[in-house]
C-alpha cells in the first residue's frame, strides 16, 4: 500500500510518521523544497499543486490513497474539483463547512447539547481568535474594554475576520473520531497541556481521565455526527470543563497532529489505519505524554507544536534513554528541536523518565 500526502507542515508529519509505523510507502507533497515532513516521507516532490494538476493525477494513479494535510483552501478546492474523491480519505464539504468558526459555532449551538463558548464582546476578559485557520496562531487575551476597542481598530474588518469569545478555564480534551459507511467509531480521550501563547505544547493520555468528562466527549461526538449528516473520515472534537461544565472549544474536519500520534503510543490503535479500515476498540490505553522540546543555550525548552516549525531535517530517533522514541530536527542555529514521547506504566515514572531524557539529550 502506498500514500501521497498533501502537505509537509504539522499534519504531513504526523501522517508520515503514522504510515511509518504502517508499513505504508509515502509520496510527500509541498510547494516548499524543505518542509518539516520531508524527512519521515519515502519520497518527496517539490510542486503547487494548484498549478501542477495533471501532474498529480499521474503520481495519483501509482498510489492507493491520497490525503490533505493542509488547510490551504486553494489547495483544497484544486483537489475536490479534480479529483473524484473516491480514493482521498477527506472531507472536503465537512472541512470548508467547519473551518468558518462562526458558522462552525452556529451549527453547535443549534445542534448539540453540549454548549459553545459563548461568543461575547463584553464581560471582559476575552478571547479573540481569528474566524479562519487552526492550532494558537492569532489567538490573544483581551483584559479590558479600551484594549478590545484598541485591538479592533486596528484590524480590517474585524467583525467577519475575528471573533471574540467569553475566556474560561479549566482542562481541555481532545478525541478523535472516524466516520465511514454511515458508521460512527471513537478513540481515545486526551488531556492537551498549553503554553502562554495558547499553543499546544504536551498531550497526556491517561487513564485516570474522569469517566465523566470520556462520556461527555462521546456524547458530543454522537451530536456533531447527528448535526454533519454526510460527514466522513475523521474529525476531532475539543472541549473545555470549567469544573462544572464541559464546553465545546471546536471541531476540526481533517487529519490533526499530535493526538495520533500519542493515541497510537498509548492504545497501538493507528488512526491512519482507522481512515481505511475503521474497527471497534475497547481500550483504555496506557499512560503517555508527548512534548515538544527545543534546545536553547544548553536549556530544555518545553514548546508549542507551531514552534517545531522553526526546525528542519527531522527524523525519527529511537532507542533514546528516558525515551520510547522521539522526532528531532534542528534549528537555524543548529540547535536540537523536536518531539518526545514517554510512556510508563503509571505519570510518576513517566516524570522520572522524562527527567532522565533531558539530562542525556543536553
Amino acid at each position: 500500500m502506498n500514500l501521497v500526502v498533501v502537505g509537509g507542515g504539522l499534519q504531513g508529519l504526523e501522517l508520515c510518521y503514522l504510515a511509518n509505523k504502517a508499513n505504508i510507502e509515502t509520496t510527500l507533497i509541498d510547494k516548499k523544497e524543505d518542509p518539516i515532513a520531508k524527512g519521515l516521507a519515502d519520497n518527496f516532490i517539490s510542486m503547487d499543486v494548484t498549478d501542477s494538476v495533471d501532474r498529480l493525477r499521474k503520481k495519483f494513479e501509482k498510489h492507493s490513497y491520497l490525503v490533505p494535510a493542509t488547510e490551504s483552501l486553494d489547495a483544497l478546492r484544486c483537489l475536490d474539483n479534480e479529483f473524484d474523491g473516491k480514493d482521498i480519505l477527506f472531507d472536503f464539504k465537512s472541512f470548508f463547512l467547519t473551518s468558518d468558526k462562526k458558522r462552525m459555532y452556529q451549527m453547535l449551538s443549534e445542534n448539540t447539547k453540549v454548549p459553545p463558548r459563548a461568543t461575547v464582546d463584553s464581560d471582559f476578559p476575552v478571547i479573540v481568535k481569528p474566524v479562519r485557520g487552526s492550532g494558537s496562531k492569532g489567538i490573544r487575551k483581551i483584559s479590558s474594554e479600551s484594549e478590545f476597542k484598541k485591538f479592533k481598530s486596528g484590524k480590517k474588518d474585524f467583525s467577519n475576520n475575528y471573533l471574540a469569545q467569553k475566556y474560561l478555564k479549566g482542562r481541555q480534551y481532545s478525541t478523535e473520531a472516524v466516520v465511514k459507511n454511515g458508521r460512527l467509531y471513537s478513540y481515545q480521550t486526551t488531556l492537551l497541556e498549553f503554553q502562554s501563547d495558547y499553543g499546544c505544547c504536551r498531550i497526556v493520555c491517561n487513564p485516570n481521565i474522569p469517566k465523566e468528562i470520556i462520556n461527555k466527549q462521546k456524547k458530543a461526538i454522537k451530536d456533531i455526527y447527528k448535526s454533519f449528516s454526510e460527514i466522513n473520515y475523521l474529525f476531532d472534537v475539543q472541549t473545555l470543563f470549567d469544573g462544572k461544565e464541559l464546553y465545546l472549544i471546536e471541531i476540526n474536519a481533517r487529519f490533526p497532529s499530535q493526538t495520533p500520534i500519542s493515541v497510537y503510543w498509548s492504545t497501538g490503535i493507528n488512526l491512519l489505519n482507522q481512515l481505511i479500515k475503521p474497527q471497534e476498540h475497547m481500550i483504555d490505553g496506557a499512560p503517555v505524554i508527548l512534548e515538544h522540546f527545543k534546545l536553547n543555550n544548553n536549556n530544555i525548552e518545553i514548546i508549542s507544536e507551531a514552534k517545531l516549525l522553526e526546525g528542519s531535517d527531522y527524523r525519527i530517533k529511537k532507542k533514546l534513554p528516558g525515551c520510547k522514541e522521539a522526532i528531532i530536527g534542528k534549528t537555524d542555529n543548529n540547535k536540537k528541536i523536536g518531539t518526545a514521547i514517554f510512556k510508563e506504566k503509571n505519570l510518576i515514572e513517566i516524570e522520572k523518565q522524562r527527567k532522565k531524557f533531558y539530562k542525556t539529550i543536553k
